[in-house]
């Protein structure tokens, strides 16, 4: 059994992409595969056997993306929220260590998530000193009601990390730049 076996792994994929124009989770990643996919091999190689994808606005077109060893939560109410409000609405499905990321951030390697999940507490993957994702809390405690992750990751302990964990794919040229970038 793997020692990341009991740490879940939530890719926040819920949101409308207004600002991508076009869901994030289905754009090509550097592999070729969409984001989506790229995100839940870097998981599954970490030894996280099911990682899960909270899916909301555009539910039909990623479902057909989902191996079949991934799990997936629908926010119904993704409209309102944002990535705290996914992450809180499967909290209850979760257990143990819980690893993060929303889709709109470059895949890691797999070391950096094992990395992340060894470390103790609200922990998160950083760069030159400022922190990125994925990031890291213990299912033990209750979520943070009324605070936002921004709100609860500002403490985090920083696990080293290359400068894509501080990337942000949130518009098109986000996007090329990142594709075109070295590395």
């Amino acid at each position: 059994m793997s020692p990341l076996s009991q740490v879940e792994f939530v890719l926040l994929a819920a949101g409308a992409s207004t600002r991508m124009g076009q869901p994030k989770a289905l754009l090509p990643g550097r592999s070729g595969w969409p984001l989506l996919r790229e995100w839940l091999h870097v998981a599954r190689d970490a030894g996280i056997p099911q990682p899960w994808v909270v899916i909301g606005a555009h539910r039909d077109l990623l479902l057909p993306h989902l191996p079949e060893w991934a799990r997936s939560y629908e926010n119904l109410d993704w409209a309102s929220g944002g990535a705290t409000d996914s992450l809180r609405a499967v909290w209850p499905q979760l257990k143990g260590r819980v690893l993060f990321t929303p889709i709109d951030v470059p895949p890691c390697t797999p070391q950096a998530l094992i990395n992340l999940a060894k470390s103790v507490g609200e922990s998160a993957l950083s760069h030159a000193g400022a922190l990125g994702h994925p990031a890291a809390l213990d299912h033990r405690l209750p979520f943070p009601a009324q605070r936002s992750l921004h709100e609860v990751m500002l403490g985090a302990k920083p696990i080293q990390a290359g400068p894509e964990c501080l990337l942000n794919l949130n518009t098109p040229q986000d996007y090329q730049n990142w594709l075109t970038r070295e590395g």
